[in-house]
């Protein structure tokens, strides 16, 4: 008997595909849940302290460092803390040495809801902005187009945060040979395969971003 994705209850290993499972092996699964949890979406304040906390629990679970959890389970900003909550997930993904997976079920009971719909709004713009690294990356290396340095540009705070992009001369460039390799390597490589599938580097972009939305 062939096996099939369950999204109305309980998944059956024998049964059906154990998707989470799979993906615990490579990379760091955030798996959450919006049943049961109503008061959760009292204020942003209050979502943002629930997901801190779920999440710290998902980290546990999953053996994360010390380190990780420590640094997840200092405090939320008083003043903004679902921009709080957006740093130290993007903290959470440069001290990972797995990528990082967000999974949240029983999503539909809260897809009405402008406090959930505002968190949405700051996963979308951390994707926008990786997004928009890339095609500087892109001009960087191949086109060989000159970016002033300006820390104030999100997109290279991003870039410089993460690693892999530098101050030199007042020019943005990539922060080693290590990474303008792997860099080159990446590009070279999807346009390749995506010039045989007729598939564009973004729309691939956009249908592989590891964000899970489970009804």
């Amino acid at each position: 008997m062939s096996k099939r994705f369950c999204v109305t209850g309980t998944c059956i290993p024998a049964k059906n595909y154990m998707l989470e499972q799979r993906l615990k092996s490579d990379y760091l699964v955030i798996s959450l849940s919006f049943e049961a949890v109503d008061e959760y979406f009292a204020s942003l304040g209050t979502l943002a302290e629930g997901l801190m906390m779920d999440i710290a629990e998902c980290l546990k679970n999953q053996n994360a460092s010390e380190t990780i959890i420590e640094e997840w389970n200092e405090p939320l900003s008083d003043k903004f803390p679902l921009r709080s909550l957006g740093m130290k997930i993007t903290r959470l993904c440069k001290a990972s040495n797995k990528k990082v997976v967000l999974m949240i079920d029983e999503v539909d009971k809260s897809s009405d809801n402008q406090i959930f719909l505002s968190f949405l709004g700051l996963r979308r713009e951390k994707y926008l902005k990786c997004q928009q690294g890339k095609d500087m990356l892109q001009k960087i290396l191949f086109d060989g187009i000159d970016f002033p340095f300006k820390r104030e540009n999100p997109i290279i705070d991003l870039g410089v945060t993460f690693g892999f992009l530098k101050d030199k001369n007042g020019i943005v460039a990539v922060a080693n040979r290590i990474f303008e390799t792997q860099l080159y390597d990446f590009f070279y490589h999807y346009g390749y395969v995506h010039a045989r599938r007729g598939i564009s580097l973004a729309d691939d972009m956009f249908n592989c971003i590891l964000v899970f939305l489970r009804i």
